[in-house]
């Protein structure tokens, strides 16, 4: 049986595939050639897809069980307060809790500037979330 190579790039491989696609050096800085291609680091780029993920979800955009995780903080109580527009964080104690998909990403959406969050078009969405990401 012949191997079928992946086209799957280790996490810790992707600084070495970067400096390749560059030509730069096994020991020059990552940080230039990021901003060169235009990439967000490991940790921005995880951010983004929380970010866009929970666009979909509250935009109704994704999967209806996902859908229904996500709620606003009006629809969970009657009182009416400068947070209702924002998503309900569910009340984890233990940070096994706090590492889950729902806490991470309305927390992470909940963050967001209202202009971001506000705007109803995908590709503006992402646009405007990588800019802010990169503004840091």
């Amino acid at each position: 049986m012949a191997e079928q190579k992946s086209d799957f790039v280790p996490l810790h491989n992707s600084k070495l595939l970067e400096k390749a696609i560059t030509g730069k050096r096994k020991f020059d800085h990552i940080t230039p050639v990021l901003r060169e291609l235009r990439w967000l680091p490991v940790t921005s780029f995880l951010k983004y897809t929380l970010g866009v993920l929970a666009f979909k979800c509250v935009k109704g955009l994704a999967p209806s069980y996902l859908c229904r995780r996500f709620k606003t903080r009006a629809s969970v109580h009657n009182r009416n307060t400068r947070y209702k527009n924002t998503l309900n964080i569910p009340a984890y104690k233990s940070a096994s809790g706090q590492r889950t998909f729902l806490y991470r990403t309305t927390s992470f959406w909940n963050s967001l500037p209202c202009e971001i969050r506000e705007c109803n078009n995908l590709p503006i969405f992402k646009r405007l979330l990588k800019e802010f990401l990169t503004s840091f």
